[in-house]
């Protein structure tokens, strides 16, 4: 009698800290993110998101043009 976990994502709070602690953690160099990039990562992710949601953004967020970051 094994029962399967299914495990599911905790959702965690999408603030500046949170964001800044995974950046550390993902990017190698210049690991700290701009009040900019911070700004648009929480008008992407909203509120609350996963973990795994924060850091492929966090990763995403440098590749992309400044002009898609700052447009309203």
């Amino acid at each position: 009698m094994s029962a399967k976990l299914r495990t599911v994502p905790k959702l965690v709070s999408v603030s500046e800290r949170s964001l800044q602690t995974a950046a550390v953690r993902l990017l190698p160099r210049h690991n700290k993110l701009v009040s900019t990039e911070v700004i648009y990562l929480r008008r992407v992710l909203g509120d609350k998101a996963t973990q795994l949601e924060i850091d492929e953004k966090i990763l995403l967020v440098r590749k992309l043009p400044w002009r898609e970051i700052v447009a309203d």
